[in-house]
């Protein structure tokens, strides 16, 4: 069989690299290859071109690989590290791959080349293409909304276990957290409060061990804590009774949880008086 093409693309030697079979089976477009060599590959990456694998095969044995002859091997890689075989060359009705597409014509070509045994570098055409990069969108962060109270630092004093690690989450209003209120006469169920004076939130700290922590391992403790909603300043009267709620000039209340950051540690006064005989338990 003895075929010939004229008026074939010309390739710059810059763009071609001789490659063995074993060297074109080795890459991402060989394992194409080595798909269509099974019967069931063959069918689904050939289709009816499977068929005209062993003419193509016959004669390259036969003849040896010869481009102009066979087909031209081109090489497409990508950025991405895909590749794919095709043929050009290889549109004359008499070429046994007369008809086939040129990505599937170059799988036959690259599978007829190993199958015949042909073992010398044969010439590829190889494209590098670089993939169009989508442009990073920028998504802009809309603001938290600013309320009163936001970003300024509040205290709030309670009880707990000596020695745990027993901070909340959160400081809730009284009707959010089921447990009642401490000072009944002084808050509201429906608030959470806190105060700006860390010595102010000691001394309520204080004032609930009097009242809740006498027994058991309690002991004052103090968080810093943040707002996470509007924050107002705890009237110091009771309008409907018309008296004082004894209340400090520092205090605050919110509708909205106050988020904790940390345990503050105790000053000296506050741990030798109510810490000292877990201490001294130690």
């Amino acid at each position: 069989m003895s075929l010939t093409w004229s008026g074939l693309p010309a390739r710059e030697a810059a763009f071609t690299e001789h490659m063995t079979p074993e060297q074109m089976m080795s890459g991402p477009a060989g394992k194409v290859v080595h798909q269509a060599k099974s019967p069931m590959g063959a069918m689904l990456q050939l289709g009816s071109a499977a068929q005209k694998v062993g003419p193509l095969t016959d004669s390259i044995r036969q003849h040896g690989y010869q481009p102009e002859v066979h087909g031209h091997l081109h090489l497409t890689r990508r950025d991405d590290g895909y590749e794919a075989f095709h043929v050009s060359g290889h549109e004359e009705p008499g070429h046994p791959l007369h008809g086939v597409p040129a990505k599937q014509a170059g799988t036959a070509l690259v599978r007829a080349l190993h199958e015949s045994g042909h073992s010398a570098p044969a010439p590829v055409h190889v494209e590098h293409v670089e993939l169009k990069k989508r442009p990073v969108v920028q998504h802009e962060e809309e603001p938290e909304p600013d309320f009163p109270g936001k970003g300024v630092t509040y205290y709030h004093g309670t009880i707990g276990e000596h020695g745990t690690d027993d901070a909340p989450d959160h400081i809730e209003p009284a009707s959010a957290h089921g447990q009642g209120v401490t000072f009944q006469h002084m808050t509201s169920p429906d608030h959470a409060y806190a105060t700006t004076s860390e010595r102010d939130a000691w001394d309520y700290a204080g004032k609930k061990f009097d009242r809740q922590g006498t027994e058991g391992h309690h002991v004052p403790k103090v968080y810093e804590v943040r707002a996470t909603g509007p924050v107002e300043a705890d009237p110091r009267w009771d309008d409907e009774r018309g008296m004082s709620r004894n209340t400090n000039e520092n205090d605050h209340r919110s509708k909205h949880p106050f988020e904790v950051v940390r345990e503050v540690d105790p000053p000296e006064h506050i741990r030798d008086f109510y810490y000292s005989r877990h201490y001294n338990r130690d």
